[in-house]
């Protein structure tokens, strides 16, 4: 680490409470010595990024999520200029996206794979949580298709008929967004 002063004071201090915590449990142990813990190393840096990120991911809602990706935000900016390792070998770099401003070239274009939904929540106190969803088009390798092409000895279709099989193959290749508002404790139970 090149300037441990530049740590959070709230990493140093739960880093060096688990060292007490520690000490407590191993004390005990024969012909065991404990070492009072002086520094923080890049290693419980990343050990404990790791730990909260994980901590992170089982919250929903409320104050604690929040705190924690306050948290998550500062460790990450500390160790991109405090550990060089981490800055060359962890640190990705978002591309940006290219405006399309052609409907032409939208048409080529994959917004979402087949079969895959993405949905982002946001909670802010005292009001209704957001959820944004995209739903992508529907995978028809994973959808038995219905039959659409009658049988030797049946009927062919109807203009109606085609017209209904188009339209639907058309929507199963639609991309579809939105944005719900709900009650924090209502969308947890749906999350």
């Amino acid at each position: 680490m090149t300037d441990p002063a530049k740590l959070p004071r709230e990493v140093i201090s739960e880093l060096f409470e688990a060292s007490q915590v520690s000490k407590v449990t191993t004390q005990k142990q024969p012909d065991f010595e404990f070492k009072d813990k002086t520094t923080v190393t890049g290693g419980e840096v990343l050990a404990y990024t790791k730990a909260v990120v994980n901590e992170c991911c089982m919250l929903t809602f409320g104050e604690e999520k929040a705190r924690m990706s306050k948290l998550i935000s500062k460790l990450h900016r500390y160790m991109v200029t405090g550990l060089t390792t981490y800055a060359q070998r962890c640190c990705l770099v978002v591309p940006e996206i290219a405006v399309l401003t052609e409907a032409a070239a939208v048409e080529g274009k994959e917004l979402l794979p087949a079969g895959q939904v993405m949905c982002q929540w946001f909670d802010f106190e005292g009001h209704n949580s957001s959820l944004f969803y995209i739903i992508g088009p529907l995978d028809e390798e994973a959808v038995k298709p219905a039959d659409e092409i009658p049988a030797d000895g049946e009927e062919e279709l109807t203009d109606e008929q085609r017209k209904k099989v188009a339209a639907d193959k058309y929507e199963n290749r639609l991309v579809h967004f939105g944005k719900a508002e709900i009650d924090p404790l209502a969308l947890s139970q749906l999350y």
